[in-house]
């Protein structure tokens, strides 16, 4: 079923409404939580419908939390984000595991756009279906990087084939839940 997704902000503010089916999402655990977060581990990753390059990660005991998510993929600094060996074992992720990469966005009211944190990407094991937020000690790589429209059109460069990393979730483990709440 297609639900609209939540808007935080006054009712007075122009929001886009994001729609996802909430019977496709992907089942996702995460062991530490999130920061901020720490007591919710348990999530679903919804695909937005009409924004492929972007999806909601849902806390399933508290609804209310959600955040928004971008591929990377799309950005022209994407190359720039290099999650190290020793952070992945650091939260029990095998180096050669494969995984997928997500930037929590968050709207940024004095751009009035936007912003995708770079410093601290979400990580997904596919085959564990397990996520980490990963703290990155890059100081080149920005908090609130402003989003261009041209930066979300689904252009991306022509070196990742333009593979989305939910579509490599959905087709990982078989076996895995993926139904939605």
């Amino acid at each position: 079923m297609n639900k609209p997704a939540m808007n935080p902000g006054t009712a007075s503010e122009k929001r886009p409404q994001f729609r996802f089916d909430e019977d496709k999402g992907i089942a996702l655990e995460f062991p530490l939580g999130i920061p901020g977060f720490e007591d919710l581990h348990n999530f679903h990753l919804y695909e937005l419908l009409d924004y492929p390059r972007f999806a909601f990660l849902v806390a399933d005991e508290e609804r209310q939390v959600a955040m928004l998510l971008l591929d990377p993929q799309v950005l022209a600094q994407h190359d720039a984000i290099k999650i190290p060996g020793e952070k992945l074992t650091q939260v029990s992720l095998a180096k050669d595991d494969e995984i997928c990469t997500f930037l929590v966005l968050r709207l940024n009211h004095q751009l009035g756009r936007l912003t995708a944190n770079l410093r601290a990407p979400i990580v997904v094991s596919t085959r564990l279906r397990t996520g980490h937020q990963i703290i990155l000690d890059d100081d080149s790589l920005p908090i609130s990087y402003a989003l261009m429209e041209d930066d979300t059109s689904g252009k991306v460069n022509a070196n990742n084939e333009n593979v989305r990393s939910i579509d490599v979730l959905k087709q990982s483990s078989p076996n895995a839940s993926t139904g939605g709440r």
